[in-house]
């Protein structure tokens, strides 16, 4: 799983290895640990060096400087809380590990913050084990639902 950064001319900048949602598939609701899928403008560049957070899945507890020292914060319809941060676990960047946000190395995440622009578009594309869920959903709630609803 990586992060490019792209400049107005289509040349590669920066290539990041990041972490993704634990769970497989676009987003659909708060607390689902998937990232959204799609495009994305950037709301705001937001200072998270003093951020805590508990994760709720360790004995750790409450973390001090979890988002690292910056949250970009994503327009991600019908979403809040969406973004692309630092970690304080860089153990976990290259895994499925984020309640749906996109993780990066703290280091990483600054070189970005300096090349990137309030008109700068994000794009999260899916892996195929992503597109495999996203299919099955679909399948499940566009097809076979009225299916079995007409029948009734």
């Amino acid at each position: 799983m990586t992060l490019s950064l792209y400049n107005y001319k289509g040349e590669l900048e920066q290539k990041s290895n990041i972490a993704t949602g634990k769970n497989y598939g676009t987003k659909q609701f708060a607390g689902d640990l998937k990232t959204p899928e799609g495009i994305f403008k950037i709301a705001s560049v937001e200072d998270a060096s003093q951020w805590s957070h508990d994760f709720k899945d360790d004995t750790i507890g409450v973390v001090k400087n979890a988002y690292g020292p910056y949250f970009i914060r994503l327009q991600v319809p019908g979403q809040s809380g969406i973004g692309i941060h630092g970690t304080s676990d860089s153990n976990s960047i290259g895994s499925r590990a984020s309640e749906g946000c996109v993780r990066m190395n703290n280091k990483d995440l600054t070189d970005l913050v300096k090349n990137i622009h309030n008109v700068s578009v994000v794009i999260i594309t899916p892996g195929q084990e992503d597109i495999n869920v996203d299919f099955s959903d679909t399948v499940k709630s566009k097809l076979l639902l009225p299916l079995f609803k007409a029948k009734k």
